[in-house]
């Protein structure tokens, strides 16, 4: 008897127009500009890792709105900078990193902050135990349509694990396709010896 083959689950209409369904969408100068520029996108932004902010275990006061100085942060996917001014307005250092220049160049005419051009989901330019903690928005769907998303989620988590200090957090927002994205990325977590992150869909 031959083997029955496994059904595909069918594409979602409106997954042809995510921005990941497009590798090249961010790497262009006018879209990089329109998203950077536009208000809604900025709101959303902002809350988003405000949300973020709020989970990391920070000192008391931090969370709600306090500062938090000399504190260092990640920011993976940082894409035209959103994050940075949430973070530097509670006092924390903050590091941004994106493989498209067009969105970094966005980012370094609007923010201060070190920013590196870099394939966040390969091996991260920096040395081990660098950051306090690592926040991630609207960044970690790309890890699901790259050729292998299984190995690219294990290499990011253990590249986290080692360029975040011993009892440093890690917190991502995301835009999943579907359960099978989210399941994907928490099984590498799981695999590279996370015990636990929290997620803001």
């Amino acid at each position: 008897m031959g083997r029955r083959k496994k059904q595909k689950r069918p594409r979602d209409s409106h997954e042809s127009q995510r921005p990941e369904s497009n590798t090249t969408f961010y790497l262009r100068t006018a879209e990089s500009q329109r998203y950077h520029e536009c208000p809604q996108t900025q709101r959303i932004q902002r809350e988003l890792t405000e949300e973020c902010v709020r989970m990391l275990p920070l000192k008391q006061g931090a969370e709600g709105g306090g500062r938090a100085s000399g504190v260092q942060i990640l920011n993976v996917g940082c894409g035209s900078g959103h994050c940075g001014a949430v973070i530097r307005e509670r006092g924390m250092a903050w590091v941004g990193a994106d493989i498209s220049r067009p969105m970094l160049n966005e980012a370094d005419a609007s923010c201060s902050g070190l920013l590196l051009e870099a394939d966040c989901f390969g091996r991260l330019p920096f040395r081990s135990a660098s950051f306090d903690h690592g926040i991630s928005i609207s960044a970690l769907q790309w890890i699901c349509v790259s050729k292998s998303p299984a190995s690219t989620a294990r290499l990011f988590f253990c590249e986290l694990s080692r360029v975040l200090r011993r009892g440093g957090m890690f917190v991502a927002q995301l835009y999943p396709r579907h359960q099978e994205d989210v399941e994907c990325l928490q099984a590498a977590a799981a695999d590279t010896g996370w015990k636990g992150m929290p997620y803001v869909y």
